[in-house]
Formats: C-alpha cells, sequence, structure tokens
C-alpha cells in the first residue's frame, strides 16, 4: 500500500513539474492570461496520459484481441470487472468484432459517466475504429451521437482523408 501512495506521490509531483514546464513555455508567449496557463497546461498533460494509456490499451489489444476469445473475455470481466479491464475489452470489441454492441456500449457509457479519463479512452478507441474500418454512416451516427461526437468534424476528416488517397 506503502509504494502504491509513493508511486502517486511520484506521478503527482512529476505531473506539476511538467504542468510548471509548459506553463512556462506559454508564458515566454505572452499570449494568454495567467488562468489560461494554467487550464492549457493542465489540458496538455491530461492528454499526454490519454495518448500514454491509449499506447499501452492498444498493445494490450493487439497481443490478445480476435473475436475467437469473446467468450473467455466474458468470463475474465466476469471474475473482475475493473473499469480497465471493461476498457480493454471495449477496445478488443472495437478492434477485432463485426459489430458494434450498441446496449453494452450505452451502459458502460452510463458506468464512467463523470471518469473524463476513461470517457476520452473510450471515444479514442471509437475513433480509431470509425477510421481505421468501415463502419456504415447510421451506425456511425449512432455512435458519435451515444458518445457526445460531433459528425460534422467526422465528416471533415473522411473528406480530407479521401483526398489523400
Amino acid at each position: 500500500m506503502i509504494h502504491g501512495s509513493r508511486r502517486s506521490i511520484f506521478i503527482r509531483i512529476k505531473s506539476d513539474k511538467f504542468v510548471e514546464e509548459i506553463r512556462e513555455i506559454i508564458k515566454e508567449k505572452d499570449t494568454h492570461k495567467k488562468k489560461d496557463i494554467e487550464k492549457a497546461s493542465r489540458r496538455i498533460v491530461f492528454s499526454f496520459y490519454n495518448m500514454f494509456a491509449m499506447f499501452f490499451i492498444n498493445r494490450i489489444t493487439g497481443a490478445v484481441g480476435t473475436e475467437k476469445l469473446s467468450e473467455t473475455y466474458k468470463s475474465i470481466l466476469s471474475e473482475d470487472s475493473m473499469v480497465s479491464m471493461k476498457l480493454i475489452d471495449w477496445s478488443i470489441k472495437l478492434d477485432y468484432f463485426h459489430t458494434i454492441p450498441f446496449q453494452d456500449m450505452e451502459k458502460f457509457k452510463k458506468e464512467i459517466s463523470g471518469n473524463y479519463f476513461v470517457s476520452d479512452l473510450l471515444t479514442l478507441a471509437v475513433l480509431k475504429r470509425i477510421h481505421l474500418f468501415h463502419v456504415n454512416y447510421r451506425n456511425k451516427q449512432k455512435i458519435c451521437s451515444l458518445l457526445g461526437i460531433k459528425m460534422e468534424t467526422q465528416r471533415l476528416i473522411e473528406g480530407k482523408s479521401s483526398d489523400k488517397r
């Protein structure tokens, strides 16, 4: 328990140092108010942690992901239903399963309501699915509505990426 507490303090100290470094870079530009600098610094750190977590989720998903093991995943989740395990399960479903279980996703979204970190990770996993795999327009609309993703932005991204193809 003490070891975990030390790690938490270490991460918090390093986070504060990281925020301070970003704050100093922004101050050099002298374009923001103090409150805006703090907010932007924290947003950048939050985004950094999201990218870091998504990297590991994608690594795990790539290592164990297949639709053939869906019963195994269900069994594991019935024994240990930590949010992190559920998030990895969702990443596997989005990357390897042919259909998106919308009702289950709606339940999970309600479960993680208020947890911005996990909500953002789920959104990133969904965006990966939308951009890397074919998702019909109706399902894309449904999933974007469910997670609060702007469809207009997705259409713009699709237009730009099809121009480059």
